[in-house]
């Protein structure tokens, strides 16, 4: 759960961070990566194998993201980096012996002395939004929790639930 707690930080930072500095399309661009790179693992890592259309699919999109890729002009490390610690974490918590609540809720308090820490730092530093915009600034700060762990939560569990190995990595 270590390992799934910094693949998720790392993934909400770097997202971040690319909003906040103008890359959304590189942002953006590592969501669509993201399920090629899942069928890829299960191919690889889980010996799925894919029918004709899967295949067929999966080459038509992935000739689309490469075409996308390649618009940028740029190597799209925060694509990429997105796409793969993603891939990496919902392929961690289909194979973690650990239910989805149990498995974020343990997340959850592993992250938490780590952003208490930080949101104390911003706070000491006059440098944070939470406590020094008001009441609805802060109410929808902490909101933004739940927007962000309930559809991670709803991951999981389909994740777990689904019976085709190679059709769970598929987060789409």
């Amino acid at each position: 759960m270590i390992c799934t707690a910094v693949l998720i930080s790392v993934n909400w930072l770097i997202f971040i961070w690319a909003v906040i500095n103008g890359f959304i399309l590189q942002a953006s661009l590592g969501y669509y990566i993201t399920p090629l790179l899942n069928v890829v693992m299960g191919m690889v890592l889980l010996r799925e194998r894919l029918r004709r259309a899967q295949a067929v699919a999966v080459i038509l999109t992935g000739i689309g993201v490469l075409y996308l890729t390649l618009s940028l002009g740029q190597f799209p490390w925060i694509a990429l980096s997105l796409a793969f610690a993603f891939g990496a974490y919902g392929l961690i918590r289909k194979m973690a012996p650990v239910s989805a609540l149990a498995g974020l809720s343990i997340e959850t308090l592993l992250l938490f002395p780590v952003a208490a820490g930080w949101l104390a730092y911003l706070y000491a530093t006059n440098r944070g939004a939470f406590l020094h915009m008001g009441y609805g600034i802060d109410l929808s700060l902490m909101a933004s929790a739940l927007v962000t762990a309930f559809p991670l939560l709803l991951f999981t569990l389909g994740a777990r639930r689904c019976t085709c190995r190679l059709l769970h990595l598929c987060n789409t």
